[in-house]
């Protein structure tokens, strides 16, 4: 069965695909399929700034 995680930080997008299967005595085995980053840089003023400004997700730069 394939599975996949998100993990949103200041500076990246990424998931993780991946497929789980029963392994020996049961247990659950994890095989990586695909793993996709997205930079995204939410981060990039916010100490200069202070905060995250409005351009982002606009697609304004």
């Amino acid at each position: 069965m394939i599975f996949a995680g998100i993990d949103i930080g200041s500076n990246a997008v990424r998931v993780l695909f991946s497929d789980v299967f029963a392994g020996e005595k049961g247990r659950p085995v994890a095989s990586k399929v695909a793993l996709v980053r997205v930079p995204l840089r939410l981060g990039e003023d916010v100490f200069s700034e202070g905060d995250i400004p409005s351009r982002i997700g606009t697609g304004v730069n």
